[in-house]
């Protein structure tokens, strides 16, 4: 038989133990409670929340002063005018004088076609009108002749001498002669314009420069034939004076509003990606670009090139500057969308815009209105009691 396990046995506890255990006072608990809910109360009065010494704050610096507010835009840069010269004549290029990137000034001879028919043509035509002209000769000689008749006529009949059907008979051939010389006026008069037309093609076989300019596009050689039908052949592109150029840029429809013509622009192209031209607005259009698939409404730019660095066709990204802030705060435009993980206005946005301002190691809540950015900086105005002045340092990112 297994042994029984032994029975526990407790003490009576000694009478002296227990007097000297104290039970805990009432009343310094409700002190400590109290003290912890004053602490709490005072905290919030100070500060947002409390601050860790190993907080690490990334932050941006308030600054005052100018700033200038622009709608980015991009286009191509184009020649103030281009000409397209061509020939409605058909016939062989004799010669091509000019060459690509030529300058010419207007009515130099671009190119040249074979005067040979056209000179035959003028041949023919003065022929006609030659023939034209003695048909009108005689067809006057006629009339004449027919009325005198006719006046002989009459007064013969007056006396008796001739009948009435005589004189009747006389008096239509005058009419017949009469409508004979309308006729051949009519003829000549055909005749001289077909010998106009003659005599302005074999001069428009010489093909010249309508415009003082730059030859773009040369799309002819010596030999080849022109063949015009129902629009004029295309020949060569002239622009004008390549020293003032045009940017056309699309605009966005949510900036087109506060572009207006005689706005300061500036511009940038890839191939002087170092460099920034100036330029002034023009233009800007009141129906949107039909053939871009957002919409966006062209506006034309003024560019000076003077110094010809600036080519036809370059890609030219623009800066119009829309307004301009004297003497204004401004923040780095990310301290506007910085907020903290423990934001005691829980992220609501019926508390308004704000920025969040470093006083002491904290990060204070300063309500603000924007006034405009530029994309990296924006111009804002407070509108709490607390202010932000130049060297206040507002909060990007990092805390908690």
């Amino acid at each position: 038989m297994a042994p029984s396990s032994p029975t526990p046995s407790f003490d009576t506890p000694d009478p002296a133990d227990l007097a000297r255990i104290r039970p805990p006072r009432r009343g310094r608990r409700w002190a400590i409670g109290l003290g912890v809910l004053a602490l709490v109360a005072v905290g919030t009065t100070v500060a947002l929340w409390p601050s860790d010494d190993d907080v690490a704050w990334q932050t941006g610096e308030v600054t005052e002063g100018a700033l200038s507010l622009h709608v980015t835009a991009v286009g191509q840069l184009e020649p103030l005018d281009v000409v397209e010269v061509g020939s409605d004549l058909t016939g062989r290029l004799a010669t091509v004088p000019v060459a690509k990137n030529q300058r010419v000034a207007a009515g130099d001879v671009l190119a040249t076609l074979d005067p040979e028919p056209f000179a035959h043509a003028v041949d023919r035509a003065r022929s006609q009108v030659d023939a034209a002209r003695a048909s009108l000769a005689q067809a006057r000689a006629e009339l004449e002749d027919a009325t005198a008749t006719r006046d002989r006529t009459a007064r013969l009949v007056e006396r008796g001498v001739m009948s009435t059907s005589e004189a009747d008979a006389a008096t239509l051939d005058a009419k017949v002669r009469a409508a004979a010389v309308q006729t051949a006026s009519a003829t000549l008069r055909q005749a001289e314009a077909t010998l106009a037309d003659a005599v302005k093609d074999l001069a428009d076989t010489e093909i010249r420069a309508p415009i003082a300019g730059v030859v773009i596009q040369r799309y002819v050689d010596p030999g080849q034939t022109v063949v015009s039908s129902m629009a004029t052949t295309v020949l060569f592109e002239v622009a004008s004076d390549l020293s003032s150029l045009e940017v056309e840029v699309g605009v966005d429809e949510a900036d087109v509003a506060r572009v207006v013509a005689g706005q300061h622009a500036t511009f940038t192209v890839s191939a002087f990606a170092d460099r920034v031209f100036e330029a002034t607005v023009l233009t800007v259009d009141l129906a949107p670009d039909p053939d871009a698939t957002v919409v966006t409404y062209d506006a034309t730019l003024r560019v000076d090139n003077a110094e010809g660095l600036l080519r036809p066709g370059m890609t030219a990204t623009a800066e119009i500057e829309v307004q301009a802030l004297d003497d204004v705060v401004q923040v780095p435009t990310l301290a506007l969308g910085y907020r903290p993980s423990r934001d005691p206005f829980g992220g609501d946005k019926a508390s308004g815009t704000r920025v969040y301002v470093l006083r002491d190691g904290e990060a204070v809540a300063v309500p603000v209105t924007p006034l405009g950015s530029d994309g990296t900086r924006s111009a804002v105005a407070p509108s709490g009691d607390v202010l932000l002045a130049a060297g206040d340092r507002v909060v990007l990112g990092g805390g908690r």
